[in-house]
């Protein structure tokens, strides 16, 4: 096995500490094969977090993002792209 990276993350509203939280995933994660791995796909990524939200019933809540944020792109067997990320649908 691996040792399992520890991010502290913060924000100030729930909705930009969850979106500092997936940032600081992609990009500092550990990255690691599983049994489900398949040649040409993305690794799984994998951390220990500590998030702190600031302001915990402020605004905007998670359900009120305005922007789409895409943190990578993957395609299915069928052809399909698919976006990871979150935001607008």
């Amino acid at each position: 096995m691996f040792n399992v990276s520890v991010h502290t993350v913060s924000g100030k509203s729930l909705a930009v500490a969850f979106e500092n939280a997936l940032t600081n995933l992609h990009q500092k994660g550990i990255r690691y094969k599983t049994q489900y791995s398949k040649p040409g796909k993305p690794e799984s990524i994998d951390c220990t977090l500590n998030l702190t939200v600031e302001q915990a019933e402020g605004e905007p809540m998670i359900n009120q993002f305005n922007k789409e944020v895409i943190l990578d792109e993957i395609s299915t067997k069928a052809g399909k792209t698919v976006k990871l990320g979150y935001g607008k649908r």
